[in-house]
């Protein structure tokens, strides 16, 4: 009951703090307590929880507009931090300036774009 609980908090918290950085919805999730201990708080949920991402992509798919026409994208993107390159395959669904993440996939630490066959798999 306590996770069912942290997850309408933090599902609260994301739409209040219209971001998705732990820090900002740690603002949004219980006054009673400290931003830094909710901040804790979602990171070791995120850290202890195996979370079934087909599940939530029907999840998000039921919240979005049954009617008019949705916009499906596919990205990548590339992020350089130091050293490290990490490379992420993009599936969003949305309409208008809404967009969702239904799936994402760290590519193999190269530059340049996806292949093909990553797109296609």
């Amino acid at each position: 009951m306590s996770r069912q609980k942290f997850i309408a908090q933090f599902v609260i918290g994301l739409l209040k703090s219209r971001n998705v950085q732990f820090c900002e919805v740690a603002q949004h999730l219980n006054d009673a307590v400290k931003p830094a201990s909710n901040e804790t708080r979602i990171q070791d949920f995120f850290r202890q929880t195996d979370l079934d991402y087909r599940l939530l992509a029907h999840l998000l798919l039921s919240l979005l507009p049954t009617t008019g026409k949705l916009r499906l994208c596919l990205d990548r993107t590339e992020w350089d931090f130091g050293r490290c390159q990490v490379n992420i395959l993009l599936v969003t669904i949305g309409r208008g300036e809404l967009q969702l993440p239904l799936y994402w996939e760290l590519l193999d630490n190269r530059s340049g774009n996806s292949s093909a066959a990553d797109r296609i798999a």
